[in-house]
Order: C-alpha cells, then structure tokens, then sequence
C-alpha cells in the first residue's frame, strides 16, 4: 500500500510537470502511442480530444439496474501499464449511475465534462476539468455526468487485472 500511495503522490506531483517521454513513437497523432516509462499527464490533458469515440474502445453496456438515466455508453484506452499501476483514458454519454460496491480504488483527474458524485447518506460533491478526486473501493452513491464526460483514471494494476473496466 505505501507503493502505492507513493506513486499517485508522484502521478498527483506530475500534473505541475512538464515530464518525460522516453520511447514515444512520433509516427502517431496519440503522443503516448508505444513504450515509455513516464507520461507527461499534462499533455494527455491538453490533447485530450484525440481521445474520442473513434480512437478509444467501447466498452460494453451498464447493467440495467446501474442506469438511472440517460445514453451512457463508454469507451476506454489504457495510456499507461506499469508493474504497479495502469492509466486509462474513460470518456462516458452524459447520463447518471447508481454504483453500489466499487470494486477497486480509483484515483481520478477530470479531463472534460463534470461530474456531481453523491455518496450514501453524503452530501454531493461536483468536480471540473483539472480537478482530481479518489472513489473508494466499495463505493456506493450515485454518479451524474450531465453531458458528455471524460477522465483519466490511475487504480493498482492487480485491481485492472483483476476486474478491468
């Protein structure tokens, strides 16, 4: 766990980086496209619309019983897969989820879009482009995105393994 904590400190740090690419295939409009040993999270952000519903993988339909409302269809692309971390873009339809036991944590920066979290028995909290919160694993509470909505997400790489998105 304390791996942990120290990389989404240094992932958190980064953000005010301008950072690294070592081995960035330059032959590719996606500047994280190929190997490399550390992203520059900042250019994922300001670049973030060559992630799109043409260039990230849709994922496969909520469960009924999460759909509050709304299109919510997802897409995803991993960015980052390291010994203890993976990086994923996820871009959502506007819409709204009831979630009930998340199955892992999940460090997030919003990229695009907002999204208004209400935990159980919680007061709602709504986060912006820039903003960077953490979902609990077991989370349970609602998730509103109303309009179209994306993050780059960080979780322990044994948990996307494990789970996936």
């Amino acid at each position: 766990m304390k791996k942990l904590v120290s990389a989404v400190l240094l992932l958190i740090f980064s953000f005010g980086c301008k950072g690294v690419k070592v081995g960035v295939n330059e032959n590719t409009s996606d500047p994280f496209e190929g190997k490399r040993s550390f992203n520059d999270f900042m250019t994922i952000q300001k670049n973030h619309s060559i992630y799109n519903e043409k260039t990230l993988t849709e994922l496969p339909s909520w469960p009924e019983e999460y759909k509050i409302h709304g299109d919510l269809r997802q897409w995803e692309k991993v960015v980052y897969k390291g010994e203890e971390l993976v990086g994923a873009i996820w871009m959502s339809k506007s819409g709204k989820l009831k979630v009930d036991g998340y199955p892992y944590d999940q460090f997030v920066l919003v990229i695009e879009g907002k999204v208004t979290l209400q935990p159980e028995g919680e007061k709602e909290k709504t986060y912006f482009p820039g903003d960077v919160f953490f979902v609990p694993k077991n989370y349970a509470g609602t998730w509103d995105m109303p309009s179209d909505y994306k993050e780059l997400i960080v979780v322990e790489r044994k948990a996307w393994d494990t789970f996936g998105e």
